[in-house]
């Protein structure tokens, strides 16, 4: 309602990170949901995307996850980079959108872009970065049948 608030930028990132953890993400707000045997897996799994150390969790199966609700927060993620594009939200919101492709629907082709973007537009955001710069290697590299090579 109000675009030109100065936390306009930051509502709208809050808004599709919510509606991304609605479909059972719940590693977006970093809460780790595993068996207490599976956990230590699940938060290595999980740190190639997300910051999830000194986070707590609860000891409990990982809710089943909904690609839809992922779907669904991806063009609000998209309309904070194209309507506040120089604000630390869009920064994250580029993150976010690679970290849908990849994690959440599986799109490898779509997500090495959105990570090449994020590297290139925001070389200053750490931790995210070092974390976007190791996706990008792991999408490219020779031998994984679900990495893609775009210099083939």
């Amino acid at each position: 309602d109000y675009p030109r608030h100065p936390h306009a930028a930051d509502a709208m990132l809050q808004i599709a990170l919510a509606t991304w953890e609605t479909g059972g993400y719940p590693e977006v707000f970093h809460y780790i949901l595993a068996p207490r045997a599976d956990r230590k897996g699940r938060e290595t799994y999980l740190d190639q995307w997300f910051v999830i150390a000194g986070f707590g969790g609860g000891d409990q199966p990982t809710p089943p996850s909904d690609p839809k609700q992922a779907a669904r927060a991806l063009p609000i993620f998209q309309n904070v980079l194209t309507t506040y594009p120089s604000t630390a939200a869009a920064a994250m919101a580029q993150y976010w959108t690679a970290v849908i492709f990849d994690y959440c629907l599986s799109d490898k082709p779509h997500a090495l872009v959105a990570y090449q973007a994020f590297v290139s537009a925001h070389p200053d955001a750490t931790p995210y970065l070092e974390r976007a710069t190791k996706r990008i290697a792991a999408l490219r590299a020779p031998g994984d049948p679900s990495a893609l090579r775009t210099d083939q």
